[in-house]
């Protein structure tokens, strides 16, 4: 599993776009750079959204593998689209084809919600990843249709985490930074967006104390300015592009 013992590792690779190809150096980073011009180290940790073969094949380079599920929206053109019933479906969330999900224990279908969400976890399971992001795990904090306090959305996380660990995966927050304090003791680590765009630095600091690993991307602010800052306290900043094509990979170091 990725855990504390990979707080310091700075080689991420983050390629949700399409089915990561295991023969382009592109796909894989290998051919990635540092903000200084150098070669970057080769990833040492992944998140796709792939099929068990392409997990194996990354694994046997020895390799940390991390499976991508949202567990805060419905997503239509997943398998399982269909297993969700139209009253845990809310408002959507901006991007095409989601909508956020009554993620509260008072819900009359938060009992098929977490049947829906230990299978996700299982399939993770079952294709060889060793961790799992939990995406759109912030409804609390944004217009999903149902009034979720974050006591509520937070219930809902830890459930997931100790459901995760129960399949011997290890499991990390997406965003939802502010309520690390309380997220952190129950995570293996962080994965955040635009963590030095916006000035969230001291945000995740329940992981960083902890020893725990957090990779971080940015899209538009220039490495020359975070660089620095990013390695001080080992988050493991990249530039990415905003689609995660494999496009773009400039590492701090």
């Amino acid at each position: 599993m990725v855990g504390p013992e990979c707080a310091d590792l700075q080689a991420w690779r983050w390629e949700l776009d399409h089915p990561l190809d295991l023969a382009s150096a592109t796909d894989l980073g290998t051919n990635s750079t540092t903000f200084t011009g150098a070669l970057a180290p080769a990833p040492m940790v992944y998140e796709v959204d792939n099929a068990a073969s392409t997990v194996a094949g990354l694994r046997a380079k020895g390799t940390h593998v991390i499976c991508y599920i949202s567990v805060g929206t419905y997503e239509n053109w997943r398998p399982d689209a269909a297993s969700f019933p139209a009253g845990l479906l809310g408002s959507g969330n901006g991007w095409p084809g989601e909508k956020w999900l009554n993620v509260s224990a008072a819900s009359t279908y938060y009992a098929q919600l977490q049947a829906i969400m230990t299978a996700c976890l299982q399939m993770c399971s079952s294709k060889g990843f060793d961790a799992v992001e939990f995406d759109n795990m912030d409804g609390s904090e944004n217009s999903t249709g149902f009034a979720i306090s974050s006591t509520q959305n937070n219930t809902y996380l830890e459930w997931l985490a100790a459901t995760a660990h129960s399949l011997e995966l290890a499991a990390f927050q997406k965003n939802y930074v502010d309520q690390s304090a309380v997220l952190a003791p129950f995570l293996d680590g962080a994965i955040d967006e635009e963590w030095f765009q916006y000035s969230e630095c001291s945000s995740l600091a329940p992981y960083t104390a902890a020893g725990k690993p957090i990779l971080e991307a940015e899209y538009s602010t220039s490495p020359a300015s975070y660089c620095g800052a990013a390695d001080a306290v080992h988050v493991n900043a990249v530039l990415y592009d905003l689609i995660l094509d494999g496009a773009v990979r400039v590492t701090c170091r």
